[in-house]
């Protein structure tokens, strides 16, 4: 099975780890056990990571078992120059101050009290071997305030999804992103926040009030003419009247810019961590979809959207009969009635009832994926549609993904003269400080001429609707429709 929750873990705290499993081993395949419940008791312990916060310390312990001495020493090595990076990762996505360091542990006796292990196994033709995870109930506490040292595995797991399914977690914040940096990455990052106009000297001097430990960082990377922007910035500083909200705002619009630059292709290492967490969590919402309903429950609302044909004829055959192979009886009579005789005679020598459960699984999500980018195609792209979609959104984080997808000012330019119930929709789902710009725009206090520009309103309302699409089509929200 999928085991998304330990496969999010897991990559949390060593990134990479399949590509590295993969690499020292020569075996391609790895599996995630769930988190599982780990019995009092001594265990020998290869390697740890030690997480000190500034009320816990967490110990995450890993035995390496049956793996070859010189692959061990290697994965060894792995953990060892990882233990900055976990506490880079840790501080960015639960926004607090921490340090980390390496256990150089071997064969050593661990006493394990209140803890839960991921099981990760390599298999290969002849063998098997496993690394064992032993992580503390302390760290899981992170995830949610409903976890405590009697939690059942399947609560921990069902939290650790909820938390890393709500994508405010994605936003950095400034503080800690700028010191997880190399001086070569925060130079980079600057530049293309510079080059893009997402970056103002005004925006510096909010950042500077915000945080000024920060100050002769940021100083350090800036041209001279900008320092000088900034210093005159400070010195108006009584006369501009800046408050809490203009800081909280300003520095929102900066974390959101470089959101969209580490989202993408970046050179800057915390933007590989973002897209393989992305990766892992897109697959996990398209398993949340294919489970809302029986699978024969969903062949039926295919047919009955008369997109039976539509969606066969994109999906290869293959995939068809692995999707069918566990009900193809039943299936085969349903469909004769929408394809070809030829069609069905070719998925129906595909069909092996003795396929293994996940390749089933990824099949139908494949197939319904392939349903749901044809059910969107019969909603035109029209400025006019976006409130119905709005008002048809399952989720409250499906608002947030609406954000990260399009950004606060498209958003916010796209709900002027949006009627006031759809807007108080909106508006408390997403973050304080993301609300604090879109309140503004549409106060007229931001851009106040733009409720005379149709033109700009129907762009971004059209953006906003294409963003919605795309958002169902890749299975990251859903839409009562």
């Amino acid at each position: 099975m999928f085991n998304h929750a330990s496969r999010l873990i897991t990559n949390f705290l060593f990134n990479d780890i399949d590509g590295v499993l993969q690499r020292i081993t020569g075996t391609p395949i790895i599996a995630y056990s769930p988190i599982m419940d780990s019995t009092p008791r001594s265990v020998t312990v290869h390697s740890g990571i030690r997480i000190l916060t500034h009320n816990k310390e967490i110990n995450i312990y890993i035995s390496i078992i049956d793996l070859p001495q010189e692959q061990s020493a290697a994965l060894q090595n792995f953990f060892a120059e990882l233990s900055n990076n976990v506490k880079n990762i840790f501080q960015l996505v639960f926004k607090k101050k921490c340090s980390t360091n390496y256990l150089p542990y071997y064969n050593k006796k661990i006493y394990v009290l209140h803890y839960k292990k991921i099981v990760i196994s390599i298999i290969s033709d002849d063998r098997e071997q496993y690394l064992e995870l032993l992580i503390p109930i302390d760290f899981f506490k992170s995830f949610s305030k409903n976890i405590n040292s009697s939690s059942s595995s399947e609560l921990i797991e069902s939290q650790v999804l909820n938390f890393f399914k709500n994508p405010q977690w994605m936003i950095p914040e400034l503080l800690f992103l700028f010191t997880a940096l190399s001086n070569v990455e925060l130079n980079n990052l600057i530049n293309q926040l510079q080059r893009n106009n997402f970056l103002t000297p005004y925006q510096i001097f909010l950042i500077i009030q915000a945080y000024p430990e920060l100050s002769s960082l940021i100083k350090s990377i800036l041209s001279k003419n900008i320092i000088n922007d900034v210093i005159q910035f400070n010195k108006k500083f009584n006369t501009l009247k800046i408050n809490r909200r203009d800081i909280a705002g300003g520095i929102y619009s900066v974390e959101e810019s470089i959101y969209f630059i580490v989202r993408g292709e970046s050179d800057i290492g915390y933007s590989q961590f973002l897209r393989s967490m992305q990766k892992i969590i897109q697959s996990s919402l398209n398993f949340d979809i294919l489970l809302a309903k029986k699978f024969s429950d969903w062949i039926s609302d295919i047919i009955t959207d008369d997109l039976l044909y539509a969606t066969l004829s994109v999906t290869e055959d293959v995939v068809t009969a692995q999707a069918l192979s566990k009900e193809s009886p039943s299936f085969i009579e349903q469909f004769r009635k929408y394809i070809s005789e030829t069609k069905m005679n070719d998925i129906r020598q595909l069909i092996k009832q003795e396929l293994p459960f996940d390749k089933i699984l990824h099949a139908r999500i494949n197939l319904l994926t392939n349903y749901r980018k044809h059910k969107m195609k019969r909603i035109h792209i029209d400025p006019d549609r976006l409130e119905y979609l709005i008002v048809n959104f399952c989720k409250k984080s499906d608002y947030l993904y609406l954000l990260l997808s399009v950004g606060w000012f498209t958003l916010s330019t796209a709900m002027k003269g949006m009627n006031k119930k759809n807007t108080a929709r909106v508006l408390p789902h997403l973050p304080v400080s993301a609300r604090i710009l879109i309140e503004d725009v549409l106060k007229g206090i931001i851009n106040p001429n733009i409720l005379h520009d149709e033109m700009q309103i129907t762009k971004a309302k059209i953006s906003c609707v294409e963003s919605i699409l795309q958002l169902y089509n890749d299975g990251i929200i859903n839409l009562d429709i």
